[in-house]
């Protein structure tokens, strides 16, 4: 089960990264706010338009999903390896 999070982990890393333009993120560019730090421009649409995703919110997206579904996965099973003892 193990091998199987990992695949679908890595899988959702790369898709999000993709989906975010990884490569082409960086330092704030000039013109832009000097709050925001590190970030990427996600496309919006047709018209070239971009928003500007802090990187809390990508790194949030990107591995706080797949850490997520790991501890819930243990949870689950140290919750159901408890109900086996009381039998």
């Amino acid at each position: 089960m193990i091998v199987a999070w990992a695949v679908l982990s890595a899988c959702w890393v790369l898709g999000w990264a993709w989906y975010y333009h990884l490569p082409s993120c960086g330092e704030v560019h000039a013109g832009e706010g000097t709050d925001i730090g590190w970030h990427c421009h996600e496309r919006l649409g047709l018209g070239g338009d971009s928003e500007v995703i802090p990187a809390l919110v990508m790194a949030a997206v990107i591995v706080g999903v797949p850490i997520a579904t790991f501890f819930t996965a243990l949870a689950i099973r140290f919750l159901l390896s408890q109900d086996r003892r009381s039998d």
